[in-house]
């Protein structure tokens, strides 16, 4: 995975996809499945910058043991 540090508060399904590495329809598909928290405005789906840094720190922790 990787994620670069930012100072925004949501991304794009789009761009969670491409900063995880995972598919387009995984990260979807893990959004209804709750594993990735998301909120809906208008016709756009937003990942909380939150997640991917705390998604960020995990696998480095995961990494270094």
């Amino acid at each position: 995975m990787t994620v670069t540090a930012s100072t925004r508060r949501f991304y794009r399904v789009k761009e969670v996809s491409k900063m995880t590495g995972l598919p387009l329809s995984s990260v979807y598909w893990l959004i209804t499945k709750g594993q990735i928290p998301s909120r809906k405005v208008g016709g756009t789906v937003l990942v909380p910058a939150a997640w991917l840094d705390s998604a960020a720190a995990n696998e480095a922790a995961a990494e270094a043991s």
